[in-house]
């Protein structure tokens, strides 16, 4: 399984990746102060970036009848609207555990615990369109 989500401007993806370095060699010691200064100038930059945002998952593998499969999922965001989301499965989450649905306990891997449907319920009302093959 791959999964790719990022940036839509390359001035954004370089930014993150020096910031990071500055982290890694530890000139910074956490980008967390910066969290509100970074945010005003993304909002700054907004008019001049793309506002189309994405999320890219390929699975691959052996099907049932033993040939090799490979299925792909990608949700497409515009209007600045790729930001939330990640946040769709929090909220669906959120929205289960409220409903009172039995839910398991512990440390677990969290497959299972929502549908595809489950999640993108959330982000109806964005500009976040579904696309599969």
């Amino acid at each position: 399984m791959t999964f790719h989500a990022g940036l839509a401007s390359a001035p954004g993806h370089l930014l993150v990746w020096l910031l990071s370095g500055l982290v890694k060699l530890g000139v910074l010691r956490n980008l967390s102060p910066w969290a509100w200064p970074l945010c005003r100038m993304s909002r700054w930059m907004e008019s001049v970036v793309s506002d189309k945002g994405a999320m890219f998952v390929e699975l691959e593998g052996i099907g049932r009848d033993g040939q090799r499969m490979c299925k792909c999922w990608n949700l497409i965001a515009l209007q600045n609207h790729g930001p939330y989301i990640p946040c769709g499965a929090s909220i669906a989450l959120a929205r289960k555990l409220a409903s009172g649905i039995p839910m398991p306990h512990g440390a677990m891997a969290c497959m299972g615990l929502l549908s595809v449907e489950e999640y993108l319920a959330p982000l109806r009302t964005l500009d976040i369109r579904e696309v599969s093959r």
